[in-house]
């Protein structure tokens, strides 16, 4: 009992749940306590954790660089993989300059490309060129706005209530929708948000066209929530589908830019309180593709559709299932070659693998492994990914050529790895820990053996005596 709590204890204080390979004893790991302090670690430090949480540094890459970003002293530096000198690329004291502003902390940003950074600050949206140090535009947040969407081409879609609109960069807002009926929503997430759905705007590629959803819940029961924000408390109703009770139902809209006009995706399979889920545009923008689920979860058609009239052209693929179908990732086109894309299903195989599809309905199975897969990035030629397949508690990035099926697994350390690539996959951002180390970044070559470590957290616990975790 004591190493079962003590396990549970350590996975909660981030010590990390990874290890090595089984051993013939059966231990998969266990915890080195040659250094060990005297304190005890009590039950409100195991719980709450406070001051013993894992140290952690964020990094990002700066688009189409090898240039790493990170903030420290109220201040954005940048370092490349081989350089040990980091340069600052801007202060707090220079973004309070460019947008007047008087914040205490480095604001919350986005690079847009090489030079641009999106700073998001007190419902205002910037865009700040930082190699010119000027303002390219500041826009307004509309008052009550929800579910900002922003566009590759200055436009930016949100809902009121429910209703959606969008504006360009001078405030110009313009009603896609016009619902009276409180029951109609548009613009906003469906289905609970489950199936990998996280939002219910889609611009298109080249901003020219806004796809949203379109719910009528008028079946749709509603259920009492209770607010404790409120003095004394208050009553609130949501729309909840109750297990055998009546249900939304999805449409999908495509609003042309051009020429203010809606047209309705033709969605003609299973009933009416379908789901309709992971919407992918086409990199061309000429087709929509939605995986249909129909309601007991059994069946899914993944379909493709013309974006200017809605029309269905072809079911690429269908999933069958008797206990159910959760498709959850929307689909990723080659780079290499737009005709072919990338799928995500564990239904074919037992785990969520990878899957190069083609629009005649061609499948081929890219990762074969006992594991769940996620999509990282791709090259050329290859493809990375993140998965188990070493040990059930240990994720790994792998590299796979398309072409030769070679593949290489570019994390080497034993524990759990998450990965963020460079713009061109030369470089990876490598953030892992496992049962004896807290947590170590290192950033790494995915051609070569090179790696670099930029930081190691301290152990928060290494003053703490406790017993031996063993893992297995």
């Amino acid at each position: 009992m004591k190493k079962i709590v003590m396990t549970i204890i350590a996975i909660g204080l981030g010590i990390g749940a990874s290890a090595q390979s089984f051993e013939s004893s059966g231990k998969i790991a266990t915890t080195d306590l040659v250094k060990k302090g005297d304190k005890v670690l009590t039950m409100e430090e195991a719980v709450l954790g406070r001051n013993l949480s894992v140290e952690n540094k964020t990094y990002n890459w700066r688009p189409n660089t090898q240039q790493l970003t990170y903030i420290e002293s109220k201040a954005m530096f940048g370092i490349t993989p081989k350089t040990k000198k980091a340069i600052e690329i801007i202060n707090l004291e220079e973004i309070n300059k460019l947008i007047e502003g008087k914040l205490s902390v480095f604001p919350r940003y986005k690079w847009l490309d090489k030079n641009t950074l999106q700073v998001v600050s007190a419902n205002k949206f910037y865009k700040l060129n930082i190699v010119d140090n000027k303002v390219i535009y500041t826009f307004d947040i509309p008052t009550k706005a929800k579910n900002f969407t922003p566009s590759s081409g200055d436009l930016f879609a949100y809902t009121k209530k429910n209703n959606l609109y969008y504006c360009d960069k001078s405030g110009k807002q313009t009603e896609v929708t016009s619902n009276k009926d409180i029951n109609i929503v548009s613009g906003q997430a469906v289905s609970r948000s489950e199936f990998g759905i996280s939002g219910g705007i889609f611009w298109s590629n080249n901003s020219k066209k806004l796809a949203f959803y379109k719910k009528d819940e008028t079946k749709v029961t509603s259920f009492p929530l209770l607010n404790i924000s409120t003095r004394t408390g208050s009553l609130e109703e949501i729309k909840y589908p109750m297990a055998g009770m009546g249900s939304e139902m999805v449409k999908l809209g495509v609003y042309d830019i051009t020429n203010n006009k809606t047209i309705f995706v033709a969605v003609e399979d299973f009933d009416n309180d379908r789901y309709l889920t992971n919407i992918t545009w086409s990199p061309c923008d000429k087709y929509i593709y939605i995986q249909v689920l129909n309601r007991n979860q059994k069946e899914m058609m993944l379909n493709r559709y013309l974006a200017e009239t809605g029309e269905f052209l072809n079911t690429i693929l269908e999933e069958k299932n008797e206990k159910y179908v959760e498709p959850s990732n929307a689909l990723v086109f080659l780079k290499s070659d737009n005709s072919k894309f990338i799928y995500t299903t564990n239904n074919r195989d037992g785990y969520k693998n990878l899957y190069l599809c083609s629009e005649n309905g061609k499948v081929d199975r890219i990762t074969k492994v006992d594991a769940d897969v996620e999509f990282l990035g791709q090259d050329k030629n290859s493809i990375y990914y993140l998965s188990a397949e070493v040990s059930p508690i240990e994720n790994h990035l792998f590299k796979l050529n398309l072409n030769s099926g070679e593949k290489v697994q570019l994390t080497k350390q034993s524990g759990w790895h998450s990965a963020a690539l460079s713009s061109d996959c030369k470089y990876f951002i490598d953030n892992y820990s496992n049962i004896n180390t807290p947590r170590v970044i290192n950033v790494t070559g995915t051609n070569s053996k090179w790696s670099r470590e930029l930081f190691a957290a301290k152990n928060p616990v290494a003053s703490y005596n406790y017993g031996e975790i063993t893992l297995g």
